[in-house]
C-alpha cells in the first residue's frame, strides 16, 4: 500500500489493487492529518511477535512486593491465579480450535490467535532501591507480554519506570501512589489514589466552609502516601483562601 492507497482502504473501502472491500470492512471518516498519524503509528509496528507471546502460549506476570500487606498481595495473586485457571480451563474448546487452524494456511486468524496463559508472580525483595536490578533479571529471563495489576505499597513508582522503559503494558496495579505523567501511557490506573483524594476533599471543603476567619489544620503521616496527599491538597486549596491562617502537622 502506498499512503493513497492505504487512505482509500480506510476512507473509501476500496484496495490496493481497486477491488472493493466487503461491506463488513469500516469506513472511516479521517482527515489528512489523523490518516498521517495512524500511518505513522503503523509503520512503527514490527513483523515479529511481541516478546511473551509464543506460538501456543500468553505469558503474563504480577508483580508484588515482600513489603506489601499481605493481605492485599493475597488478593491480588489469588484474583489472577483463579481467573488465569478460568480461562485456560478449555470449556469451549479454544485451544483444539486453534490448533486445527494453525494446520492450515488459511485457517480462521482470530482462532489461531488464542493462547495459553502463564501467569509468573514476581515477588520484589528488600528495599526499592534494588527493585529495578531484580525487575530486569526477571525480564531478562522471562518476558511477559503484559502485566496484569500487582501490589507493591507506595513505592508502585519503581515498577511503573520499568514498564515504559520496556513498553510493557500494566493493567490496573493496586496502589494509592498511582504516577502522574502526561508523557507515560503503558500503565493504566484506577484512578489518582491519594492525590485525587486529596483534591476532592479540598474542594468540597472550599465549596462549604465559607468563614473569613477559618483556620484549616491538616494532619498526614510523614511517609511517601502522606507527603503526596499534603501536597495535592494544598495545592487544589483555592488561592484566593490562602491567607486563611493554615497549618500542617506532620505524624512520624
Amino acid at each position: 500500500y502506498s499512503a493513497e492507497s492505504f487512505a482509500h482502504a480506510i476512507t473509501r473501502g476500496i484496495d490496493s489493487s481497486g477491488r472493493q472491500l466487503a461491506a463488513l470492512m469500516p469506513r472511516y471518516q479521517l482527515d489528512a492529518d489523523d490518516m498521517g498519524a495512524l500511518a505513522a503509528y503503523l509503520r512503527t509496528l514490527g513483523a515479529e511477535p511481541s516478546p511473551g507471546v509464543g506460538e501456543t502460549e500468553l505469558e503474563l506476570a504480577t508483580i508484588v512486593s515482600s513489603d506489601a500487606s499481605v493481605r492485599e498481595r493475597e488478593a491480588v495473586t489469588g484474583v489472577l491465579q483463579r481467573f488465569a485457571a478460568m480461562k485456560n480451563s478449555g470449556t469451549r474448546q479454544e485451544q483444539r480450535r486453534a490448533a486445527a487452524s494453525r494446520r492450515h494456511a488459511f485457517g480462521e486468524k482470530h482462532v489461531r490467535s488464542f493462547r495459553q496463559w502463564n501467569l509468573s508472580v514476581w515477588t520484589l525483595d528488600g528495599p526499592p532501591a534494588g527493585w529495578s536490578a531484580q525487575l530486569e533479571a526477571r525480564y531478562r529471563k522471562q518476558p511477559p507480554f503484559a502485566v496484569i495489576s500487582g501490589a507493591a505499597g507506595n513505592d508502585w513508582p519503581v515498577v511503573h519506570e520499568f514498564c515504559e522503559r520496556h513498553e510493557l503494558p500494566c493493567i490496573l496495579p493496586v496502589t494509592d501512589l498511582p504516577v502522574e505523567s502526561g508523557a507515560d501511557h503503558y500503565t493504566i490506573y484506577f484512578s489518582a489514589g491519594v492525590r485525587l483524594d486529596a483534591r476532592v476533599t479540598a474542594g468540597s471543603i472550599a465549596e462549604g466552609y465559607a468563614e473569613p476567619e477559618g483556620r484549616i489544620l491538616v494532619l498526614y503521616v510523614d511517609d511517601g502516601r502522606g507527603r503526596a496527599a499534603r501536597d495535592s491538597f494544598v495545592a487544589a486549596w483555592p488561592e484566593a483562601r490562602r491567607s486563611w491562617t493554615s497549618s500542617v502537622w506532620s505524624l512520624p
